[in-house]
């Protein structure tokens, strides 16, 4: 078998190229009370559900970690990512508001009147009218940011104020018992040393990791492999 060092590499990262170049990613959650959930696709509760997106938050905010794995040195952030990913992230946000919101309102028996909306609108307002969150105002702020990055195609939503919106959208879940206080997530990544592989026609592989650590453990993490290939015909 050739020295799989100094050969030309094959990279793939949750795609394939038929016959050159192969990867599996991986999306693991860890510390979850019920990791089955995960697996079958379904989420019971607003906690798990709300964390999970908190994890996903932080590793897609930390995407740049994956280039420097792959390059070794500081990776700028993609100009592209960077106005397209806050904005889904924030859509997605959002959604998790509304579907928490309607299970509040079932599971305590709350009907909002006629005067009030089905809607995200209706239900922030009916819970800013009865006092049961305070930030009501700024939540429909972040509901129009929404809408525009929704039907507007120039519109999109920076970082900065996914993060002030994630403040307030956290803040109201919290009010209403939904959830506790936000975990502290740190991105960090690394891979392992090239290995021989017995696969035919792979000269060596190894794994990346980048992984969302709460303190000391691993809350989340998105694991690959990467196969180098030999262009040498045999």
């Amino acid at each position: 078998m050739r020295n799989v060092h100094g050969r030309r590499r094959k990279r793939g990262l949750g795609w394939s190229e038929p016959g050159r170049r192969r990867a599996s990613l991986h999306f693991l959650f860890h510390n979850l009370q019920n990791p089955l959930w995960l697996r079958l696709g379904v989420f019971l509760d607003i906690r798990q559900t709300w964390r999970v997106f908190l994890i996903q938050l932080a590793l897609a905010c930390g995407y740049p970690t994956a280039y420097q794995l792959g390059s070794g040195g500081i990776a700028p952030r993609n100009p592209i990512l960077e106005r397209i990913l806050p904005s889904l992230l924030h859509i997605k946000m959002m959604a998790l508001l509304d579907e928490a919101l309607q299970d509040y309102l079932k599971n305590t028996g709350q009907v909002p009147g006629a005067k009030y909306e089905k809607t995200l609108f209706g239900r922030v307002s009916f819970l800013g009218d009865k006092g049961l969150i305070g930030n009501d105002k700024i939540l429909h702020s972040a509901r129009g940011r929404r809408n525009a990055a929704v039907h507007e195609m120039l519109s999109d939503v920076s970082w900065a104020q996914l993060d002030a919106d994630l403040l307030e959208v956290h803040c109201a879940l919290q009010t209403l018992g939904l959830v506790g206080a936000r975990p502290d997530f740190k991105v960090g990544g690394e891979r392992s040393k090239l290995r021989e592989s017995s696969e035919p026609g792979v000269l060596g592989e190894r794994d990346f990791f980048v992984r969302a650590w709460e303190g000391s453990k691993v809350a989340g993490e998105y694991r690959w492999t990467e196969r180098i290939y030999d262009d040498e015909p045999s």
